[in-house]
C-alpha cells in the first residue's frame, strides 16, 4: 500500500481486509477488478483449519490449544475467528501464533503447534502426508462467495488514465473467464509462473476467479472486520468500484 500511495506503482493486487483498512486510513483507492472468490462449498483454495489426525475432533476442542495463522489480525485470522465463534468456541482461550504459510506444516506434524490455518498449495502437501485432517473450511463457513482479493489503483490515477484502467479491468475479467473454463491449461500456466512442484500440478485446487466485484459480499466482510476490531467505521464500497463502459 505505501508503494501504491507513493506512485511508484499504478496498480496493486490486494486482499479485501487490507484494501478496506487502507481506505479507512485515508488511501483514495478505486477497485478495478476482482481476484479470487470464496466458493460456496468446500473444498476451496482459501484457508482450512487443520489438526493432526485423531487429536482434536471439533473446533471446540481447540480451546487451550496453539493455532498458527500467517498474520494475526489478517484476513486468514479474521475468518478463522469467525468460524470459531460460529461453533461456540471461546476464542480468548485459543492461542494464536504467527507462522508463514510455507513454514506451517512441519511444526504441526512435529507437535510444536496444535492446528494451522492453511491455504493452497501448502494444504495439499500437508494432506498428502495422511497425518492431518480438516476441522473447518473457515472462509467458506464465514464468507461464502465473497471476494478474497482485488486489483486497486489510486482514484486520481484512474481519473487521468480511465481508458487504461478499463482495459486492464477487462483483461483481468477475460483472464478469469478463461481460467474458470479451462482447468488443464490453467494448471500448466500455474506451474509455469509459480514453479510449483510438478508432482502437485494436477493435485492442488485452483482458485475460483471473480468476473465482477461483489459489492454485497465485500460489505459482509467489512461487517466481520468491524465485529472483530479490524475496522472502525463502514465504507461505501459501491462508490469505490470502477464502472466499466
Amino acid at each position: 500500500m505505501p508503494v501504491l500511495q507513493s506512485g511508484r506503482i499504478d496498480i496493486a493486487f490486494s486482499n479485501t481486509v487490507s484494501t478496506l483498512q487502507a481506505i479507512e486510513q485515508g488511501l483514495d483507492a478505486t477497485i478495478l477488478a476482482p481476484g479470487a472468490v470464496v466458493r460456496s462449498a468446500p473444498p476451496d483454495t482459501t484457508t482450512a483449519l487443520i489438526v493432526r489426525k485423531g487429536e482434536v475432533s471439533t473446533l471446540k476442542g481447540l480451546e487451550g490449544k496453539r493455532v498458527a495463522a500467517n498474520v494475526i489480525n489478517s484476513s486468514a485470522w479474521l475468518h478463522a475467528v469467525a468460524a470459531l465463534d460460529a461453533h461456540g468456541v471461546d476464542r480468548t482461550k485459543v492461542r494464536f501464533t504467527e507462522v508463514p504459510f510455507p513454514q506451517m506444516n512441519d511444526p504441526l506434524l512435529n507437535g510444536q503447534i496444535d492446528a494451522v490455518v492453511q491455504v493452497e498449495p501448502f494444504r495439499s502437501a500437508l494432506m498428502a502426508t495422511d497425518k492431518a485432517e480438516i476441522l473447518s473450511w473457515t472462509y467458506v463457513e464465514s464468507a461464502p462467495n465473497s471476494d478474497i482479493t482485488q486489483y486497486i489503483a489510486l482514484a486520481p490515477w484512474v481519473e487521468k488514465n480511465r481508458a487504461t484502467a478499463a482495459k486492464f479491468a477487462r483483461a483481468v475479467i477475460k483472464g478469469a473467464e478463461f481460467a474458470n473454463a479451462n482447468e488443464a491449461a490453467t494448471r500448466d500456466i500455474n506451474q509455469q509462473f509459480t514453479n510449483l512442484n510438478p508432482a502437485l500440478k494436477d493435485k492442488v485446487l485452483l482458485p475460483q476467479l471473480g468476473t465482477a466485484v461483489n459489492v454485497a459480499e465485500t460489505a459482509r466482510t467489512m461487517e466481520l472486520m468491524r465485529k472483530y476490531g479490524l475496522l472502525k467505521a463502514p465504507i461505501d464500497v459501491s462508490k469505490r468500484v470502477l464502472a466499466l463502459p
